[in-house]
């Protein structure tokens, strides 16, 4: 099944176990459900920039490319050895709009279960 991302017409796939690969990386996106009742698909996407939706939702940074896209690169650059906190923080030049050079990954430590994902400096 295709779900067709929100920004640019970027296409990911959404495999019936939850799991969002682009074919860059997996992570478990819909697994952790955040305070407000969203699956981390809708707290990464946005990242993508100010919602029509959320008018007075404030975005710490902003993707400069695609939120699900550069997650699961980054991803893919993480290292073998996974931090015992469940951050990682990965290089990425232009992760972010305002020249952020990383992308902080947090996932429920020791597992792929995606909490958050954003650019960041470093």
């Amino acid at each position: 099944m295709k779900a067709v991302a929100a920004k640019k017409g970027l296409k990911a796939n959404k495999l019936a176990n939850g799991i969002v690969d682009d074919g860059l990386g997996a992570l478990d996106w819909t697994s952790v459900v955040h305070k407000k009742g969203e699956n981390s698909i809708a707290h990464v996407m946005d990242h993508s920039g100010p919602s029509l939706l959320k008018p007075n939702k404030k975005v710490h940074t902003i993707f400069k490319k695609h939120p699900i896209r550069t997650t699961n690169k980054a991803w893919k650059k993480q290292s073998m050895i996974p931090p015992s906190d469940g951050v990682y923080i990965i290089p990425m030049k232009g992760a972010g709009t305002l020249g952020e050079n990383a992308v902080k990954i947090v996932v429920v430590p020791g597992t792929n279960k995606l909490v958050t994902a954003f650019p960041i400096f470093l």
